[in-house]
């Protein structure tokens, strides 16, 4: 399983951007850039299964969406969704309209836990919005309803 695991590290590396699609060449570092979806199969031939490699995939840095397609029950389906590394599961027969959407809701998700991470990691500093120059704006009731001064 190790073994099937290690020949199947080329396909991370591409999704991960570390490789030209075309070539399979390392790309300089300014070119890198992950794939945003990855979709597996869940069985694989090689007794690696897609839920394995979404899980080692999360380990070398993937950021994005991982999907894993089966044909299999909806316990199993459920017992894939909660592996490391796992997005979304889909059923082999979901119609292409609804993998579509779910893909897209899943990547939007995603985007937007990471962007909201990013923000908590690095919170802006003193004096990095513009200011009301300290002053205070009052508010007034007239007979018009509240004005600013």
């Amino acid at each position: 399983r190790a073994e099937a695991l290690r020949a199947r590290l080329g396909q991370l590396e591409l999704a991960l951007g570390l490789l030209d699609a075309s070539s399979l060449q390392p790309l300089p570092l300014v070119e890198q850039r992950q794939a945003d979806i990855v979709l597996f199969d869940e069985n694989l031939l090689d007794g690696v299964s897609g839920s394995d490699l979404a899980g080692e995939l999360q380990m070398r840095g993937y950021r994005n969406v991982s999907c894993v397609l089966t044909a299999s029950s909806t316990a199993v389906i459920e017992s894939i969704a909660i592996k490391p590394g796992v997005d979304l599961v889909l059923n082999k027969g979901c119609p292409l309209a609804e993998m579509k959407r779910q893909l897209h809701s899943a990547l939007t998700q995603k985007r937007l836990a990471q962007a909201g991470q990013e923000a908590r990691a690095h919170p802006p500093q003193l004096g990095e919005h513009a200011h009301d120059n300290g002053a205070l704006r009052q508010r007034t009731r007239t007979n018009k309803g509240i004005e600013e001064e």
